[in-house]
């Protein structure tokens, strides 16, 4: 299990053309279910033979980000305005 794992991390990080990515897995040292669902990149199988949850998610959060067109501002509270003196 933790070689198609490594496998995938390393298939995340490189770009590989078709023909790179099937002699890789080739070389994989993992079972033969295993490498047929990677060299089909039957998603299904691989999660059932890895006894992988169904759902997953990834996120990566930036703090320096900047904030999305799409949400909306947080909105500052107004100061109240300096009302000028009044002489009598």
């Amino acid at each position: 299990m933790l070689n198609a794992i490594r496998f995938l991390e390393q298939v995340g990080r490189e770009q590989m053309s078709s023909d790179q990515y099937v002699a890789a897995v080739a070389c994989l040292e993992v079972s033969d279910l295993q490498r047929q669902a990677l060299a089909t990149c039957d998603q299904g199988a691989l999660v059932k033979l890895l006894s992988a949850p169904t759902s997953m998610f990834f996120g990566v959060f930036a703090p320096e980000e900047l904030p999305d067109e799409d949400m909306p501002a947080r909105e500052q509270p107004e100061e109240p305005a300096d009302e000028p003196e009044q002489q009598g």
